[in-house]
C-alpha cells in the first residue's frame, strides 16, 4: 500500500470513529426527557435544620437563589 493510500485509511478509519461518538451522543440526547421537571433538593430535610439563619446583614445565610 503506498503512502496515500495509507494516509487516505488512516484518515478515513479516524472519521469513521468520529461519526460513531456523534451518532452515539445524539442518541444519548434523543433519549433523554427534556419535559421532565427538575427536582428540587430539600436541603433543610437533608441537613436536619429549620428555621432561618441569618447573616450580620440580617440575609439568609442559606439562600440559594
Amino acid at each position: 500500500m503506498n503512502e496515500e493510500m495509507k494516509n487516505m485509511k488512516e484518515a478515513f478509519e479516524e472519521f469513521s470513529t468520529l461519526c460513531d461518538n456523534v451518532t452515539k451522543s445524539c442518541d444519548e440526547f434523543r433519549a433523554m426527557d427534556i419535559n421532565k421537571k427538575p427536582t428540587r433538593t430539600n436541603y433543610d430535610e437533608m441537613w436536619g435544620v429549620s428555621g432561618y439563619y441569618n447573616d450580620n446583614d440580617g440575609n439568609d445565610i442559606r439562600d440559594r437563589d
